[in-house]
């Protein structure tokens, strides 16, 4: 029979590739990998209008009300999570990555919280204190068992970034009359009471190392030192009961780490924070997210609101929250062994995974575009709320950047800065979940804006929180005004708004307003589906001489794309027609590339270097060249610019927001 004959032959090389992908599709299909579909929302209606005289717009959604907790503090978010979870793990956390993780449960938090705040109180009452507390350290469990115990008994925290200088941390123990600071080790505490002229009274070490016996004896007269587990050994002989806070007494002051001046106290009350923290619940449950078995990583500083809003969701639930081993730079070895379900995360950790996989797929053209093309094919697909992990595709190429995670993540949260197109619709399809966009800020306190998760558009913040009002207004001195713009400063008025800045009346009435809006500085524009975009801060932004405005932070976050750059600043003024950009290049990077630019260098003497490159080889002159040298030459920096400039009309950059070769400054 022809038919059968046909089949007897010897199969070609083609057909064999196609029936091998065809099976090994199946296989991975079948098997390794799952579809999940969420419930769809509509993204085309992110705000409405309820005032068209002033422009301010309010949140289409609904707020996911919490009736059955009463809550009156953030430590009555963890006892909602203890009622859920009361044997179950709450903290982990190691000595190192060769030691097991060391799980606590919610009931042994609690009682350390009972004993520590207990331990407080008693000190309170023999130093004669204020009821302040400060928090100086990296996040571990014993950060949060503080900060929850001062909320227990009815303390106000005060956290210090580790970013501090020495002027900054005096100012703010010298404004709010600290007296009691808990802090990571010996080395801190000597250093804060050493700039402080020992004007602190009480140190608490949660990191006691050999050096505490000598330094304890050293400031016997002046100051007391206890070790942490000495305080709950205090609290655990004399216990005190919980002293229940009012909603409108300060719960937290959280310190600006601004760039300019001193750092100004944000004075965030029992009622805000607690609001605050509703809203971040509130918008979980509103997009299905499931926080069930939920577990969390903490990185990012407590002393930041957008963590401490985590933590509470975190803790809300019942679920497991892991702090770091080490540092930020073995991040993803704590995530392999945490397995968060989801993290709270900033662009620059999101961008260094798209760049992980932008290296591999590079010098693979085939591969590059198989892979663009499922990115592609999942971002459609999550518009209608499907989410897979699933195909041949999946199992090869982005399976391996789950499990730098852990494998586990079910929804990104992201703030701080925009998230680029390319890196957040490679973060969506390869992790195959939700990222949400979110904006807010410290005098704010949480949640302002956030994408909804089937709103796969980049480059703004998405709809307006629950309970939430926002307006735009002219900005005169920038020579913005929203009628003629349609854009201008964003005003925020919520329940969750600071109180103002701490013993800083001016301060406070140059951002908050007597109708209660918080002047961010931030410049917004409306979209046509409601969403808000944020085009840059007042103080950054610029007007060229034809006109246009320039968001000098977009066009650095565009250029850093360039693998020849470290860091870029660009400027410009109102009377050039054009941006300037003063560069720091990777010049290990940029040496590997430019060799025969230096090469053609040493043919035409005429300047420095090339006189220098004389009589060299191609591989003595990146020896010899020293980075100052490679910084003055037109051709070096003309052919960085092209790199840049060729990314950046890639991005989508105009031709008004791209610099010019002559004006570009390199530096080392």
């Amino acid at each position: 029979m022809v038919w059968m004959d046909t089949f007897s032959l010897p199969m070609s090389p083609l057909l064999l590739s196609i029936v091998l992908i065809i099976v090994m599709y199946t296989i991975t299909t079948q098997y390794c990998g799952q579809i999940k579909v969420k419930q769809v929302q509509f993204t085309d209606n992110q705000s409405v209008i309820i005032d068209e005289k002033t422009g301010l717009r309010a949140s289409v959604r609904k707020l996911y009300i919490i009736d059955d907790v009463q809550l009156n503090s953030p430590f009555d978010i963890f006892k909602t999570g203890l009622r859920k979870s009361k044997d179950k793990c709450c903290f982990g956390m190691r000595q190192s990555f060769s030691s097991p993780i060391k799980w606590i449960t919610y009931e042994e938090v609690y009682e350390k919280i009972q004993q520590f705040g207990s331990a407080l109180t008693t000190l309170m009452k023999e130093i004669s204190m204020n009821n302040f507390i400060g928090i100086y350290g990296k996040n571990s469990p014993k950060w949060v068992i503080a900060q929850l115990a001062g909320a227990a008994y009815s303390f106000v925290t005060v956290p210090l970034y580790s970013t501090f200088g020495d002027e900054a941390i005096v100012h703010v123990i010298n404004e709010t009359g600290l007296k009691i600071i808990v802090c990571d080790t010996i080395s801190q505490a000597c250093h804060l009471n050493k700039i402080n002229s020992h004007k602190l009274k009480v140190f608490i070490i949660m990191k006691p190392d050999n050096t505490f016996e000598s330094f304890k004896k050293e400031c016997s007269d002046k100051v007391r030192l206890f070790t942490f587990e000495e305080m709950l050994e205090k609290g655990c002989t004399n216990w005190l009961p919980e002293k229940v806070p009012d909603g409108d007494d300060l719960c937290m002051i959280l310190y600006t780490s601004g760039s300019l001046g001193l750092p100004k106290g944000v004075m965030i009350t029992n009622k805000a924070y607690l609001n605050a923290a509703k809203l971040t619940i509130s918008l979980a449950e509103e997009n299905h997210f499931s926080t069930e078995d939920l577990s969390h990583v903490s990185f990012l500083p407590l002393s930041h609101t957008m963590e401490q809003l985590t933590m509470m969701l975190a803790m809300f639930s019942g679920g497991r929250i892991g702090f770091l081993t080490d540092g930020i730079e073995s991040l993803f070895d704590d995530f392999r062994d945490f397995k968060p379900t989801f993290f709270c995360s900033v662009p620059r950790l999101l961008v260094r995974l798209y760049m992980n996989f932008s290296k591999k797929v590079h010098s693979k053209p085939i591969i590059r575009k198989v892979c663009q093309y499922e990115i592609n094919k999942r971002m459609e697909e999550q518009k209608r709320g499907i989410y897979r992990r699933n195909g041949i595709i999946d199992f090869l190429f982005f399976r391996e950047f789950r499990e730098l995670l852990g494998g586990r993540v079910r929804a990104i949260i992201s703030g701080s800065s925009p998230i680029d197109r390319d890196v957040l619709c490679f973060i969506r399809a390869v992790l195959s979940c939700p990222v949400s966009e979110v904006y807010g800020s410290t005098e704010t306190l949480g949640l302002v804006c956030s994408t909804m998760f089937e709103d796969v558009d980049a480059y703004h913040v998405g709809a307006i929180s629950p309970g939430v009002q926002i307006k735009l207004i002219d900005v005169p001195e920038m020579g913005i005004f929203v009628s003629k713009d349609q854009m201008g400063e964003i005003c925020i008025r919520s329940k969750s708004n600071m109180l103002g800045y701490y013993k800083n009346q001016e301060k406070t009435e140059e951002v908050l307003d007597s109708e209660g809006f918080v002047h961010t500085g931030d410049v917004g524009v409306w979209l046509k589906n409601g969403a808000l975009k944020i085009v840059d801060r007042t103080k950054n932004l610029f007007k060229l001489s034809q006109g246009e405005y320039v968001a000098p932070e977009k066009v650095e976050q565009t250029y850093l794309f360039c693998n020849l750059i470290q860091y870029v600043y660009v400027e410009g003024h109102s009377l050039k027609p054009y941006a300037v950009a003063v560069v720091k290049p990777n010049f290990r990077r940029l040496r590997k590339e430019a060799v025969d630019i230096i090469s053609k260098l040493a043919k035409t003497i005429s300047s420095p270097i090339e006189k220098k490159c004389e009589n060299m080889k191609d591989g003595e002159l990146l020896e010899e060249i020293t980075d100052a040298e490679l910084c003055t030459s037109k051709e070096i920096r003309e052919f960085i610019l092209e790199r840049m400039n060729s990314i950046a009309r890639e991005k989508g950059l105009k031709g008004f927001e791209l610099t010019w070769t002559e004006e570009m400054l390199l530096t080392v």
